[in-house]
């Protein structure tokens, strides 16, 4: 299909949408008013009511996408007198391109550009044109090649095909914003609008990118086009990698400033440039998505190479791009403000950071190692001499199956020994800075290093030493005693120190069953995190979008969400798993809990989209907005079950006595966290039922007032109340449960339940109960086929047999036949 007939078939579609919402709320209201006409009893009240409902959640909805101006993303605003280079660039490409100036630009902490265009009536009625450059841009690009991004980014806005690829993005935009904003049942419909009208337009955007691609390429040349491509790519990733790894922590509540300085000082320390000529994109980079809006980096240079050799238009200027901008350092703040979660905090520059952020991970990583050597131990504690101990004993592989269970990987394939070294590098590394006779220092170039009087410190060859044979872990103490580093007094213990790391370590979410409650499992590295699931909750379309708010959630470090239970890894005694395939599996507690959880079924994780509207989604490096990844559930549940056989073949150790009051039961706990969830599931059952089971008693006693019959109107009335009532007293029953004065009672019991239950799958109950219902009951046969159905489901979860939910499904039928003959 042509990118023509594409562009023609998404403008139909976004065309025939606004029509058939108008022509449903009118053929609705026609309705109404014929009936009322007709003096029809209830029938026109409840057209005109229907016709409110559906003019209410669609048409204002799509209103508000379509009418409204999109929001305006924040930026350090940058003058034609503070950068008048930079603003010469931009003139010189909207001239060259024929389309407007914009009227700002403004810098923000990325490496990408995008334009943003507040127009109206979906971008049809022109707005304020707002110009956005990534500060990692400027840090990382010569002036040719950011001449290349800016031509690209002025291109979707230059007259021609670029009108029609604003248009696009914009109705896609409306259209999945009036599908969130409409609610249940309309929102549903929406969606799936919107995804034909996704399907329909993907083409003209891939098409609009590679247009923009090539006039800007005509302005820089092939070579500068292509070079410009690579490197903004490696850009990218380098600046995601750096929040990851600097930006977004905090050692001792002490965290970044200077982010601008500090990611050119970092993407120097990485030597991250541009790959060979004729290599394509930098290695590591991501392909593209079936269902992405932009192009891969590689397929973006093979549309370019095609063109031929073309020559620049314009003089070469292999100047750094951060020339053009003079007093940079002058929006470090705004910048900061912007990028840097841990605003408002102490912050240090960049070389004193990396080097706190170096020793932090290695303490915390040594920290990992000494708890392994503990549980091999059976002590309480231990520290490097302990580790040194185990390995001249020839005890190397308990270390390392201890270690193993500390830590959930994605890796299918886990080096132990090289997992051990690392580990060991680490509290060696943290054991002399401790001690004093070595101390981090950070090198323009290589980055933080731990430094001795006479060099380097080799930790990495000691640790190898160490491992090589159980003589080796001697060795290693003489060397430590030559350089003055006595074990007993340096300790070579537990550190104090507080790191704190955004989506660091968050390794994936799946949904799951856990002590009989449908509940969200974010896995951490060192941590498992059980979130309840609002069954009746329409925030989320699906379950891979919630999960992957769940996600982002845990990863951000911010509030903890509501109800979260959260086991360390360092709690867990004993795992077992339940199940071949799937990752059901029974956790013991130092303290006897058993937490039973079982695999609810397949799934996906997508990455968020960018939080912008109209054109800002369009941006030079690509979806950035999924920068956090598509975890794929398969892999959370394939790394859990690898951590849960890890744990039941390592040896089991006994845990100490905790000293000092103790917290609450988790029995009680976990009771408390059930009787909120159950709280809130009824509430937003409650909510999702009130406008199915609200209009009807209203609308008959209105209808017997009209009519003159209120005996009828009152009686009728209350025979449709019932249903409505029933959902009243679920909504009182589910704030009792989260708030009423019997909720400790009711907590007390439920933990006392919980003790005697497993994962609360009972599939034998309810594939018995179906038949009974089906064949003893025969108008029950409805009942009777629901329970056959969810005992094949929780079979499935148990990994039982389903022969129970199946003879539960067929005697439903067989019911009906049952009724039949006998009447």
């Amino acid at each position: 299909m042509s990118v023509v007939v594409r562009a023609a078939l998404a403008m139909i579609l976004l065309v025939g949408y606004l029509l058939t919402a108008a022509a449903l709320v009118v053929a609705l209201a026609l309705a109404g008013v014929l009936a009322l006409s007709e003096r029809v009893d209830g029938a026109g009240l409840k057209a005109l009511g229907l016709a409110t409902l559906v003019g209410l959640a669609v048409l204002l909805s799509l209103g508000r996408a379509v009418l409204c101006a999109v929001p305006v993303p924040p930026g350090a605003a940058v003058d034609r007198a503070g950068a008048p280079e930079l603003w010469r660039l931009v003139e010189d490409c909207c001239a060259a391109l024929d389309c407007r100036t914009p009227h700002e630009v403004l810098l923000v902490p990325e490496a990408n550009a995008y334009m943003q265009e507040d127009g109206w009536l979906l971008g049809l009625l022109a707005g304020r044109r707002r110009l956005y450059v990534g500060a990692g841009l400027l840090t990382g690009l010569t002036v040719d090649q950011l001449r290349f991004v800016l031509a690209h980014e002025l291109g979707h806005h230059a007259r021609g095909d670029g009108r029609l690829g604003a248009l696009t993005y914009a109705g896609w935009d409306a259209v999945e914003n009036a599908a969130q904003g409409a609610g249940v049942p309309w929102g549903v419909v929406l969606r799936g609008y919107h995804w034909a009208y996704r399907l329909a337009s993907l083409g003209v955007l891939r098409y609009q990118e590679h247009t923009a691609d090539r006039n800007a390429a005509r302005m820089t040349g092939t070579r500068v086009a292509v070079d410009a491509v690579r490197s903004a790519d490696a850009l990218e990733r380098d600046w995601s990698r750096f929040l990851r790894t600097y930006a977004d922590v905090t050692v001792d509540g002490v965290a970044l400033t200077g982010v601008t300085e500090a990611f050119a000082l970092f993407s120097r320390d990485q030597a991250s440039g541009p790959s060979p000529a004729g290599g394509g994109p930098a290695p590591g980079s991501k392909a593209a998505s079936r269902w992405d809006t932009h192009p891969s980096p590689r397929e973006r240079i093979e549309i370019i190479e095609a063109m031929g050799s073309l020559p620049p238009a314009t003089a070469a200027d292999d100047r750094p791009a951060h020339v053009l901008v003079p007093l940079l350092e002058r929006h470090g703040p705004k910048l900061d403000a912007l990028a840097l979660r841990a605003v408002g905090t102490s912050g240090t520059a960049f070389p004193d950071h990396a080097v706190r952020v170096a020793r932090a991970r290695a303490q915390r990583c040594a920290d990992v190692l000494y708890r392994a050597a503990a549980r091999a131990y059976g002590a309480p504690d231990a520290g490097l001499s302990e580790v040194l101990d185990l390995l001249a004993d020839g005890r190397a592989a308990d270390l390392a199956a201890q270690l193993k269970r500390a830590r959930i990987s994605t890796d299918r394939v886990r080096n132990t020994a090289f997992e051990l070294a690392a580990h060991l590098t680490a509290a060696l590394s943290a054991t002399a800075e401790r001690a004093g006779a070595a101390v981090w220092a950070y090198t323009p170039g290589i980055g933080p290093a731990l430094t001795a009087p006479d060099g380097l410190l080799d930790a990495v060859a000691w640790a190898d030493a160490a491992l090589a044979s159980p003589g080796g872990a001697a060795d290693v103490r003489a060397r430590l005693r030559k350089r003055g580093i006595c074990l007993e007094e340096a300790g070579g213990s537990f550190g104090d120190v507080r790191i704190s790391e955004a989506e660091a370590e968050v390794m994936g979410a799946m949904m799951l069953r856990f002590n009989g409650g449908v509940y969200d499992l974010v896995v951490e590295a060192s941590a498992v995190n059980f979130l309840p699931v609002r069954v009746h909750d329409v925030r989320w379309w699906t379950r891979s979008e919630r999960l992957a708010h769940r996600l982002r959630q845990v990863a951000a470090g911010g509030p903890v969400p509501e109800g979260r239970f959260r086991v360390s890894l360092d709690d867990v005694v004993e795992a077992t798993l339940t199940h071949p395939v799937r990752a059901n599996a029974e956790l013991r507690l130092k303290d006897g809990t058993a937490l039973f959880f079982v695999d609810a079924g397949p799934g996906r994780v997508a990455g968020p989209r960018r939080p912008s509207g109209g054109d800002s989604g369009r941006d030079f490096g690509g979806d950035s907005g999924r920068d956090f990844g598509r975890e794929h559930v398969a892999a959370t549940r394939a790394a859990l079950r690898r951590w849960v056989d890890d744990v039941s073949r390592a040896a089991t150790y006994s845990a100490p006595e905790a000293a000092g009051p103790q917290p609450v039961a988790p029995p009680e706990r976990l009771a408390a966290l059930e009787e909120t969830r159950r709280g809130m599931g009824k509430v937003d059952y409650a909510k999702l039922m009130f406008w199915t089971v609200v209009p009807p008693p209203v609308a008959a006693v209105v209808n017997g007032h009209l009519a003159g019959n209120h005996g009828e109107g009152y009686g009728v009335a209350f025979v449709l109340g019932l249903p409505a009532l029933a959902v009243l007293l679920i909504r009182w029953r589910g704030v009792r449960q989260r708030h009423g004065r019997g909720r400790r009672k009711a907590v007390a019991r439920r933990a006392a339940r919980q003790s005697s239950m497993d994962a609360g799958l009972r599939p034998v109950r309810w594939g018995v109960l179906g038949i009974v219902l089906s064949l003893l009951c025969p108008p029950m046969c409805v009942v009777g086929l629901i329970y056959g159905i969810r005992s094949v489901v929780e079979a499935r979860m148990a990994g039982t047999s389903v022969v129970l939910g199946v003879l539960a499904i067929l005697a439903a039928p067989a019911s009906v036949i049952e009724l039949l003959l006998l009447f």
